[in-house]
């Protein structure tokens, strides 16, 4: 329910490939509570809606920069998962699920389940 996020203190955004650029965090408001790590980053608590989207809200809240309104963006990376689980049913196996792939994605694209 207390997503962090990395911030960095440079212009130079943060990436998870060379394919997927990240956007750069906005700036910490004075009084936010966070934690200064050793190698010059800062790790925020931000709070989003409990509302059984939160680990959606959360990615939606990093990867568009804190600028978008992450109970909208929620139903859209639930599909993306879905999309994922149903387009490679080997590495998404009823072994890894814990239930049938096509299953799995009707479930995840339901907003009243959590991840």
């Amino acid at each position: 329910r207390l997503p962090a996020e990395t911030v960095r203190q440079s212009n130079v955004p943060l990436t998870v490939s060379a394919a997927v650029p990240l956007p750069v965090v906005p700036p910490v408001a004075a009084g936010a509570p966070s934690v200064q790590l050793s190698h010059g980053e800062r790790v925020v608590r931000r709070v989003v809606a409990a509302d059984n989207s939160c680990l959606f809200n959360a990615f939606s809240y990093v990867l568009e920069g804190g600028v978008s309104r992450p109970a909208q963006r929620a139903q859209p990376l639930r599909k993306v998962v879905a999309k994922a689980v149903l387009g490679d049913p080997e590495t998404y196996s009823e072994a890894v699920l814990g239930r049938p792939p096509a299953e799995y994605a009707q479930w995840i694209n339901d907003s009243s389940h959590w991840w």
